[in-house]
């Protein structure tokens, strides 16, 4: 079961894509209940926002141990954020994945936009939903890039972390979470 950390961001719209598949899932707020799940999916939202609801509750530590035992983490805009290498402005990300993102690289929410991006998951072409998206400027040599748009990296994937810039919780056919639920990624 699938569990949806529902602190800030779009938490029900990943739950009601989920349900589309007919997966249930559990909202959590309390890293307690991580312990009720086998996977868990950090909503986009805004990352700032997000860290300091985290901090009170020592989130940060649950959710590296919850990664260290191999248990999928998909994290969708915000949440790539948070779980992107350190950096001397930000240093309460996570490091869950090998990389370094530029936030609200694409401008403010009136830029937002819909993109065609090429993909490895057999999903060709697979709707890209990117508001004030984040921006990958560094990938690890183990990160695998899954899908792009203009060679921009926009979903990508080391061991058991796969992180999204875009929102798929708002692209209307939900092929990404067909492809997340028969993968078992």
């Amino acid at each position: 079961m699938f569990g949806i950390l529902a602190l800030q961001g779009g938490f029900g719209l990943h739950q009601k894509a989920l349900e589309r598949f007919g997966m249930q899932s559990q909202l959590i707020k309390k890293p307690e209940e991580l312990g009720q799940i086998q996977g868990l999916i950090i909503p986009g939202g805004e990352s700032t926002a997000l860290l300091n609801l985290m901090k009170p509750l020592n989130w940060k530590e649950a959710i590296i141990a919850f990664a260290q035992q191999g248990k999928l983490i998909l994290a969708t805009c915000a949440g790539l954020i948070i779980l992107s290498r350190p950096t001397p402005v930000a240093r309460d990300y996570l490091g869950l994945i090998d990389i370094e993102v530029k936030r609200n690289a694409y401008g403010r929410q009136i830029n937002s936009f819909v993109g065609l991006g090429t993909s490895l998951l057999g999903i060709s072409p697979l709707k890209i939903v990117c508001i004030r998206a984040p921006e990958v400027t560094f990938v690890g040599q183990d990160v695998e890039v899954l899908v792009s748009l203009e060679d921009r990296p926009m979903l990508l994937r080391q061991n058991n972390i796969v992180a999204a810039t875009f929102h798929p919780d708002l692209s209307p056919n939900h092929s990404f979470y067909r492809w997340l639920i028969l993968n078992k990624i």
